[in-house]
């Protein structure tokens, strides 16, 4: 049997295409991996989609389309929450943010909370503000803690690079000290 190479980021249904018009070309049964899961050209598509994601094309796509109408659904409502977590984040914030930067970070406040992390990132900044400014009279302790709150944190590349930036401009203490150990 004759084993394909499928392209990265082909899909099963491009895939499951490819086979057959290898198969079309040689007269042969092909075959390839898809995921770690071999499929063939003597396979259904529906055969295919059972083999690698456990369920029929027909099941699989009720399954994305019910994902994707709950996303839509919950990024509907966290849209309307917006105005009452940004008072939220404003009220947790009061006492932490850098003198003279309040009015910049209440103009990004809505920004923020209606972006990718909703907000997400401005709780993991001001956890870490008050760890710097509870301990400010012992730098190193305060430094220690904070990486050891952002570390608990658990942020990708995206996020970490996010909450290091915001701490670094919002923290009336450490701020740059503590980007600097983190990195």
């Amino acid at each position: 049997m004759k084993e394909i190479l499928f392209n990265c980021g082909m899909d099963i249904d491009r895939a499951f295409q490819a086979l057959h018009e290898e198969a079309i070309k040689t007269g042969e049964v092909i075959s390839g991996s898809f995921n770690g899961h071999t499929i063939t050209s003597q396979m259904t598509l529906d055969k295919c989609y059972k083999v690698i994601v456990g369920k029929s094309k027909e099941e699989f796509m009720d399954e994305q389309r019910k994902r994707q109408e709950r996303y839509e659904q919950e990024e509907r409502e966290h849209q309307q929450h917006i105005p009452e977590k940004v008072e939220e984040y404003k009220e947790k914030a009061k006492g932490l943010i850098k003198e003279g930067e309040w009015d910049y970070f209440v103009k990004i406040l809505p920004i923020r909370v209606g972006d990718l992390y909703h907000g997400m990132e401005i709780q993991s900044m001001l956890d870490i503000i008050r760890v710097l400014l509870d301990n400010k009279d012992d730098e190193a302790a305060a430094l220690d803690e904070a990486v050891k709150v952002f570390e608990d944190q658990g942020h990708s590349g995206c996020s970490a690079g996010l909450v290091m930036g915001l701490v670094k401009h919002f923290s009336p203490v450490l701020g740059e000290e503590f980007v600097e150990r983190v990195k």
